[in-house]
């Protein structure tokens, strides 16, 4: 089934709450993709798995293409010695709320939010999960 978009919305913000947590411990998204999450529809939870990819960062990518679901994967995760942080953490989220948004009219700035999440270029994106989570925030107020 669809959800409606408030309680998407809900199951976001704990998706992004997880990644600031993680980032304050100093963990940096890897392969994260909508096959991580499982939704309880009876008990409107959000549940989360397949995290083994996450890696204390920031770091360099030195395989080149790192594994992940494409639709999910931020530039640097395909080059070779990018540097792979938050920022990065940032696109998967933002692609996260891309995709899960998309059968939607977004409120407010949601939709400029998530663009510049989702920015090719880690420098003009949003620079931290902690900040993505502070924008998001007041987006969806």
């Amino acid at each position: 089934p669809i959800l409606p978009l408030s309680e998407i919305l809900v199951a976001l913000g704990q998706i992004i709450d997880l990644h600031v947590l993680l980032a304050r411990h100093g963990w940096v998204a890897g392969d994260f993709y909508d096959g991580c999450l499982m939704y309880d529809f009876a008990a409107r939870e959000i549940r989360f798995m397949d995290l083994e990819c996450y890696r204390r960062g920031p770091y360099r990518n030195e395989v080149g293409r790192l594994p992940g679901s494409t639709r999910f994967m931020a530039p640097e995760e395909f080059t070779r010695g990018a540097l792979i942080d938050g920022r990065t953490t940032v696109f998967n989220l933002g692609r996260m709320l891309a995709i899960c948004t998309d059968r939607h009219a977004l409120p407010g700035g949601l939709a400029a939010l998530i663009t510049q999440a989702t920015a090719p270029d880690p420098a003009v994106r949003i620079q931290s999960p902690a900040d993505l989570q502070a924008r998001w925030r007041d987006a969806v107020a």
